[in-house]
């Protein structure tokens, strides 16, 4: 599973437009519509945050917030399909599926 702060820096360096070339070739490629990342974080018994953090392919993003979290419930937004496919470029680059 990868971190959250991994999760969490990948996300911060495509939103500022702060990934490099070898990030944005990879990019280039179009995304499967079945694509889909998730982020977990399950609560603990000292209080943890639970949510679950999803992002699809054509830019949706849902957080689902459980417990010990600022906001409960569902919420979304859209970003777009460009910075999901960075997004999955970084994963690409950090060899994450290796």
């Amino acid at each position: 599973m990868i971190s959250a702060k991994l999760v969490s820096l990948l996300c911060l360096g495509i939103a500022f437009g702060q990934c490099d070339g070898q990030a944005q070739q990879l990019s280039q490629k179009p995304l499967p519509p079945d694509t889909l990342i998730t982020l977990e974080r399950p609560g603990c018994w000292r209080g943890c945050a639970d949510y679950v953090v999803t992002i699809s392919a054509d830019g949706t993003v849902t957080f689902e917030g459980k417990a010990n979290v600022r906001v409960k419930g569902k919420a979304q937004t859209k970003i777009s399909r460009e910075k999901v496919q960075l997004l999955v470029a970084e994963f690409m680059k950090a060899k994450y599926f290796h």
